[in-house]
This record gives structure tokens, sequence and C-alpha cells, in this order.
């Protein structure tokens, strides 16, 4: 019926000009429905009535979806009052639905798209199940607990594998709900359903319909005031309009087809009609409503924050009823990035689009003057505007989408060097204790993921980034080894912490390579005066990589060991290709630097060697794939450092020596020793050396004397190892 009633509007539109008077009772028309208590009894009614009273609510929802794009141009006040009344009940009805659909299993709803072809639907419903409150073991197979569905079972609904990011929608409190609410213990199943997976069986909303963001938001999310959008209202819009807009902007259209590409473009047919140019000269509009919102969010948790003496974590802030507005938040933030970093904003074609954007953003902050500004002071004036909202932002999820929309901005022509602001920015971020409801830490891998992102766009856009890892070395890392009881955490980094110090080190062992290089190019050629300068960058980064390998004596899960082995092997060839000629021709001049670089690189190398036994003894594939190429840079490197003498007329002072298999605590390890009982004799032939001298590789300055001349140069005497085991020395 949802599709006879739009073909009888559309007639009606063309033919008396969009007024839709002779069809507008449709709108208030009362609706045959089951009554509340069916659903309230939903689990004790037979399999055939579940499937109709389910099968009414979808009826029901789509036919309010089509009245809702039927009657949203019109500008009569009252047709707007019952407008926003369906937008209501179908919050609420889909509320219901997604409570309802995990009860029943293998429930087929009806379609509500018709153009595709339904011969190549296998609809499965994706329903996420999690047993609250119970951690153990796996029950055995053939031993699930038995009921009317096992928690493993799909209803019938996903037609697709939908690859669009939706954010489902945070249920608010309703009479239903909050009876389902105090009825759920802890140890029954919950059951979530992810709204992206019902397109095919949802009438598709069109874009007019979100033009009712314009409306005043009431932040308080226990009443509904009349005349005021609620934080649900707003949330079901946001949600609908960004999977629109990332269809359009990220995933792109695609043909309709045979197989998943297909797939994808289900539930956006009359979107697709657009082109991704024309959706964005209409929707520039609602950025106008976005930014209003984000306003009155904003200040609603300044004045809350200001409430409580500026404690960020009070209880009243991470409460259940701030929790929805901390959701809209990131969908609000959400929509601007997914706008601001559509490629096709970068255009010539779309100059006039960007400006229009960048314009109504910026107006918010300057008023009428941006109206006679150009192009790269107004990316100047919205990137302020926005990132005055990192301080009042209270969860992570909405702090890392500001920082991505932030990125974005930077793209484009500007007057002032955004980089260094969104670097300012971001370290704020990382230097705040996060929290989520009830004032407990964030943790867990949605908020490892947030770290990840913030942390390589801090050290991807900083201007130097090898001195920003140094200062994570120096003081972030300091402060966490240092750092004593259950959570140990950096006081200035407090998203340093136990949980996400594996993040933290590899995101520094990436940066490590390219803020070297980085660097190493912005000086150019190693000239005779930029010579020192280069020997410095390579003091700092070698610096940095001791800190990082020494760590692994205290900290070796995984983790760890994994970016530690993957990034050397970079690290090293990096050194081997740029360090080692400038070391070549500075030997004599700069002797004593030479040394300690030297030095310094050669303790690293040392236990990276132990890292390589300490995989391959544990045997663990995932480390062992990474041993076999660190240590041929590991060989190359103790060739190429004789080389650097033998060019220096030096090579008196390589030497090679055997060198014992140890742990990464330095401990001897047996099987080697074994093995060097057996090889007595070998050993004798060796010169008599203590168990500090075959582990260790010191490097020492002796007078070398070449022919009568009395003056003398600082040379290496370095002591090594080619045996089985390669360790860098020189």
């Amino acid at each position: 019926m949802a599709s006879q009633f739009r073909l009888l509007r559309m007639l009606e539109s063309r033919l008396h000009d969009g007024d839709l008077c002779n069809i507008d009772a449709l709108l208030g028309c009362p609706l045959y429905y089951p009554r509340q208590d069916v659903f309230d009894k939903f689990e004790s009614l037979s399999q055939k009535e579940q499937h109709a009273a389910l099968s009414c609510l979808f009826f029901t929802i789509n036919w309010f979806r089509e009245l809702i794009n039927a009657f949203v141009t019109q500008k009569d006040k009252d047709l707007k009052r019952k407008l926003y009344g369906r937008l209501r009940q179908v919050i609420e009805l889909e509320q219901m639905l997604w409570q309802k659909l995990p009860k029943c299993p293998n429930y087929t709803p009806p379609l509500a798209v018709f153009d595709l072809d339904t011969s190549m639907l296998s609809p499965s419903l994706k329903v996420t199940n999690k047993k609250k409150g119970q951690r153990g073991r796996k029950p055995a197979a053939g031993k699930a607990k038995k009921g009317k569905g096992n928690v493993n079972e799909n209803t019938r609904l996903d037609t697709q594998a939908n690859s669009q990011v939706a954010t489902p929608a945070t249920p608010q409190p309703t009479a239903t709900a909050a009876g389902d609410k105090a009825e759920t213990t802890e140890n029954e199943v919950a059951s979530a359903v992810d709204p992206s997976s019902c397109r095919p069986f949802f009438r598709e909303l069109h874009f007019d319909v979100f033009g009712l963001l314009f409306r005043k938001l009431s932040v308080d999310v226990n009443s509904k005031p009349e005349g005021l959008m609620t934080i649900a209202e707003l949330e079901f819009l946001l949600t609908d309009l960004n999977m629109k807009l990332s269809h359009m902007f990220t995933g792109g259209k695609r043909a309709i087809g045979f197989g998943d590409g297909a797939s994808k473009n289900i539930g956006y047919s009359h979107l697709d009609i657009f082109t991704a140019a024309e959706v964005a000269g209409r929707a520039h509009s609602y950025l106008k409503p976005v930014c209003v919102h984000l306003e009155a969010i904003s200040f609603f948790f300044q004045s809350l924050i200001a409430d409580n003496d500026g404690i960020v974590d009070a209880p009243v802030i991470y409460s259940d009823q701030t929790r929805p507005l901390m959701s809209v938040n990131t969908l609000l933030f959400n929509t601007l990035s997914i706008f601001l970093s559509w490629p096709g904003l970068q255009k010539e074609e779309s100059k006039g689009t960007l400006t229009a954007v960048l314009r109504t953003i910026a107006k918010r902050l300057e008023g009428d003057s941006v109206n006679t500004m150009e192009q790269d002071e107004l990316t100047s004036v919205t990137f302020k505007y926005l990132s005055k909202f990192h301080e009042s932002v209270v969860n992570i999820d909405a702090a890392t989408t500001l920082v991505q929309a932030l990125v974005a901005l930077t793209a484009f022509p500007c007057v002032d060097n955004l980089y260094e602001k969104l670097v300012e920015v971001t370290e704020e971020l990382l230097k705040r204790e996060w929290y989520k409801n009830r004032g407990e830490k964030e943790k867990g891998s949605s908020y490892n993921q947030n770290i990840v992102t913030l942390l390589e766009i801090y050290l991807k856009y900083g201007s130097n980034t090898l001195q920003l890892v140094y200062t994570l070395c120096t003081v972030g890392f300091a402060e966490f080894t240092n750092a004593s009881g259950r959570d140990p955490h950096s006081d200035t980094f407090p998203t340093l912490n136990k949980g996400t110090m594996s993040i933290y080190y590899r995101c520094m062992m990436c940066s490590l390579v390219t803020g070297t290089k980085k660097n190493l190019s912005l000086l150019g050629s190693a000239s005779d005066a930029d010579r020192k300068k280069y020997m410095e960058v390579w003091s700092t980064a070698i610096n940095i990589f001791s800190v990082l390998i020494t760590t692994l004596k205290n900290y070796d899960s995984k983790g760890l060991l994994g970016p530690s082995l993957k990034y050397s092997r970079c690290f090293l060839e990096l050194f081997l290709r740029s360090a080692m000629p400038v070391l070549d021709s500075s030997l004599r001049m700069y002797n004593q630097e030479v040394m300690v670089l030297l030095k310094n690189m050669q303790s690293s190398t040392r236990l990276l060697q132990h890292v390589c036994t300490h995989s391959k003894v544990n045997q663990d594939t995932s480390l062992t794939r990474y041993v076999p190429p660190l240590k041929r840079c590991l060989e190359t490197l103790v060739y190429r450092v004789k080389t650097m003498l033998v060019i220096n007329k030096c090579s008196q002072a390589f030497w090679l020596g055997n060198l014992k298999n140890r742990d990464l605590q330095g401990e001897e390890l047996l099987t080697q020793a074994a093995r060097e009982d057996s090889e007595g004799e070998d050993d004798e032939q060796q010169p008599e050396l203590n168990d500090d001298e075959q582990s260790d590789v010191d490097l020492e300055v002796e007078e070398c004397e070449r022919g009568n001349s009395s003056s003398s140069n600082s040379l290496i005497k370095a002591q090594g190892d080619v045996s089985s085991n390669y360790e860098v020395s020189y």
C-alpha cells in the first residue's frame, strides 16, 4: 500500500503544483493495529501470530515513512505538527521492532524495495547476541542450551553484505523500553539488531525529509516538548542522513547488476537518481542546522561541567540521560566529516559548492562578514570554529570524528598553517582521560581504535614528527614505566596506559621511520656544512630507537614484539642507506660523535638479536616471519661498518667473536650452553672472554699509528658474532 500511496501523491503533486490538500487527511488517518498487550506477551504467542505481529510493525512503519516523504514539503503548521507526530511513532515502532525481531528466528519480513531481483536474495538478519555477566569456557558442540531459538540462529532479514557504516539509534526511554529494561537481568541474553540490515524492508526516506533538521532542539531526553525536536528524532534523522552521504560520497554509486555490488544500492534507489555533485548542492543547506545543534549540545555540556566545578568525570556528566546527547554529538561531527571529506569538493567544477559549504559553517563564527571573504579565509575561519568544540567534547568517539573533520579541512587552500593547529588539538585530546557511562574509564576495542586514529593523525601532520616521537618516548613512556599500581599510565598522556601501550608502540615505531625520512629530506644533500645536522637527526632517531627496543626487556607481549621486528628492519635499512655514507666521510672529522652514535645503535641491535632468538624459541609464526629479513639487515650492518673502517684505513680495528644466545632478560639459553660444552675444543681456539664480553660488544677509542706519523685518530674497535645468530657489532 505504501508504494501505491507514493504513486498517488506524486500524481497529486504534479497536478496541483506540489499542493497535497486533497489527500492531507491521510496524514492523520488512524490505523488498525495490534494492541500493546500483543507485544507485551510476544513470547507466549504462536510462531504464526508472532510473524503476523512483526509484519504489522513493518507495514505500519513503511506507511508512516511514505506519509513523511509526502507531506514534509507542505507549509501548513497543522500538517507539520502531525508530521512530527508520525516521525515519533516511526522511532517508537522501530525500537519495538529491534526488541522483538531476535525473539522470532527464521522470520522473513515483507519486501518494501521492489526494484531488485528477488531471486538473488538470501535473507539473513545480522543479530548480535551477548551473554551478560558470564565469562568462561565455550560450551561443547551439541550441548547448547535448548530453547525457542539458539543464540546463533539468524532471523531472515539481511539481503546484502552491507558495506556502509551505520550508527544504530540509541534507544530512548519509552513505556515499553522501560518495562523491558526492568525485566532484564545481567544473566539474560541481550540482542542487538543492525538497523542498516533492514534497508530492503523499509521505505526509503527522501532527501527533503532532512528539512526537519531545522527545528529547534530540546536537550532534555526525558521530555517531549511541543514544537521542539527531541534527541531521539535528531538521532534518527542524522543516522539516515549519514548513511546516504556515505553512500554518495565515500562508497560511490554502483550500477544495478549481479553480485554484492548491486546489493550495496538497495535502499538508495531514489537517491541514486542524482549525482554526487547534485546531492552536495542540496545537502549543504543542512549544515546550518547541524552547526546549530552542535552549539546547543556543546553549551549543555559546558554548563554541566561548570556546575560540577570543572570536574569532567562527575557522575552526572556520564549518566543515562547524557549518553544519547553524546551519541548525537558524534553523529553531528560525522555529518561534517563525511561532507568535507568528499574528494569532489576539491574539483574545479565544485568550487561554488565548496565556497557555499565553508561560508555556511564560518558564518556561525564571523556572521555576515564571511560574505566578502575568499575561499582560503573561509577555510581558516571554519577550522577555527570547529576546533573550538574540542573543549566541550566529553566522549572520545565524538572527539575522534571532530579531528577527522579538521583533517578534511586541511586539504583546502588556507591562509594559515592548519597542520600545527590540528596537532595542537589532537595533542590536547591525547592528554585527556576519557570516560564512559557512569564515569568508568574508557577501554576496549572501540576505544583503542580511536586512540590509533588520534595518534596517527598527531604523528603524521606534525612539522617535526621525530621530535613528537621523542617527546612521547622521553615523557610518556618514561612516566608509564615508572608508574605503579594496578592501572599504570602516563600523567602527561593519560591515554597511554597498559591497554594502549602496544598501540603507542606500533605508531611510534612506524613514525620513527617516516619522521627520520622527513627530517633528512628537509636537509637535502649531505654537504660538509650539513653533515653535523645529519648526525644530529640520526642521533635523535637512534636514541628513540634505543628507548623503544629497551622497553622490550620489561614488556615482551606480542603486541610489542611484532612491531619491533617489523619496523626495526625498515629503520636499519634506512640507516644503511642514508646514515652510513655520511658516517664514512665523518669518522675522522667527528670521531667522538660517530663513536657514540654507533655505540647507541649497537646496544639496540644487540637486544634485537635477543628478540629474534626469543621469537624462534617460542616458535610464534606471527613473529618468526620477520626474523630472516631482520637478520639479513643485522648481518649487512656488521659488514657495512667494516667497510667504513676499510675506507678510513682502519680495518685492523674490526674484530668478530662468538656471541651467546640469550633471552630478552639477558639470561643465557640452556640449548646454547649445551652446544658450547660439546664444542669445547673449538672454543679453546677463541680468545678467552668472560660472559659479559661474549654477550656484549664494546666500543673503544684507541690510538692508531700509521707509518711514521705521530698524529692519531679515534677509531672503533669492535667485537661481534658471525655465527648462526648475527649481532650488529662494530
